[in-house]
């Protein structure tokens, strides 16, 4: 029965930790955030898809100009498919696809880059929203190379401003937020629940 109640106590973290990852820093605030390509135009041979914008799924095909958005614990990566290749009927109809249609289909080329999401900044800041502008650097047969170029801010009287970032291939959180923030809460909740657990089992 304390074995039990140990694993009840795991689950219970488990659910608990990604809430508490989702709270607001005192004097924070959330602002919008998304992601787009800013050079699709330099291979027009090939789609970029976006995947999953939600924890059921959900896609998009990255377009010019567009910047998607996506919830904030999907970590969604990018794609690279054939245009002529893709093939909408077994990736799935009405902007829901299966995971097991990049992970099986010998067309679809990964990046795998995972984007997160939802950005805070200080509550007095101006910034209204914020896009990463990812810039991608070569496609072949096996990996599509693309990192994030560029931020830029749009703040509340209508201006907006971009900066460069580093020029390494990986992800980088908005601005104000903690890439490994909600990994480092979950592993805390989770630890949480362990030790509690094991002073009910001693009882």
């Amino acid at each position: 029965m304390p074995g039990r109640t140990v694993i009840l106590l795991l689950l219970i973290g488990l659910v608990i930790a990604p809430a508490a990852a989702d709270v607001i820093p005192p004097g924070q605030k959330t602002v919008s955030s998304c992601f787009e390509i800013g050079n699709t135009g330099e291979y027009p041979d090939y789609l970029f898809i976006a995947f999953p914008l939600s924890m059921s799924g959900g896609y998009a095909v990255m377009k010019p100009g567009d910047c998607v958005s996506f919830y904030k614990f999907a970590s969604p990566s990018i794609y690279a498919v054939k245009r002529d290749a893709f093939n909408e009927t077994a990736a799935g109809e009405g902007g829901q696809i299966s995971s097991n249609y990049f992970s099986s289909d010998p067309g679809v080329i990964p990046s795998g880059i995972a984007i997160r999401g939802s950005a805070t900044v200080a509550e007095s800041s101006p910034v209204k929203s914020i896009s990463t502008i990812y810039t991608i650097t070569s496609v072949n047969s096996t990996r599509l190379g693309i990192i994030p170029a560029r931020e830029r801010y749009t703040y509340t009287d209508g201006r907006t401003e971009e900066k460069t970032l580093l020029p390494v291939e990986t992800t980088v959180a908005p601005s104000g937020m903690d890439p490994l923030a909600p990994v480092l809460t979950i592993v805390a909740g989770s630890a949480i629940a362990l030790i509690v657990g094991m002073r009910v089992r001693k009882r």
